[in-house]
């Protein structure tokens, strides 16, 4: 599952950042899931969840994800490519797009009725 290796400064570093990435794509996939939940929360409570996970915490676990890509590259042997990073980035902007679009239906959802 993990893979460490040691750079010339003799740190250990994690090969891949696994845990991040699995949370980047939790949030897209929690994100998604939401719309179909609506009718099992009912009202604003699946938008709100959705906007939480999608917009807010797709971008944190992006931040995690990016620190730990970041402490893996130090090591000066370092020659993996960028199809990981670039596949998480565009995890967490769908994510963020549909914590967007929760948004929107929460707004409209808490607006209807004044």
């Amino acid at each position: 599952w993990r893979q460490m290796t040691t750079g010339e400064s003799g740190v250990w570093a994690e090969a891949r950042p696994a845990v991040p990435t699995i949370g980047v794509c939790a949030a897209l996939l929690v994100a998604a899931l939401m719309f179909r939940a609506n009718g099992v929360f009912g009202g604003p409570v699946s938008n709100l969840v959705g906007f939480g996970v999608g917009a807010v915490l797709g971008f944190a676990a992006l931040g995690w994800f990016a620190e730990a890509d970041n402490r893996r590259q130090v090591p000066s042997r370092y020659r993996g490519g960028s199809s990981t990073r670039r596949f998480v980035c565009g995890a967490a902007v769908a994510a963020w797009a549909l914590g967007i679009v929760h948004a929107y239906f929460l707004g409209l959802e808490t607006t209807r009725h004044l």
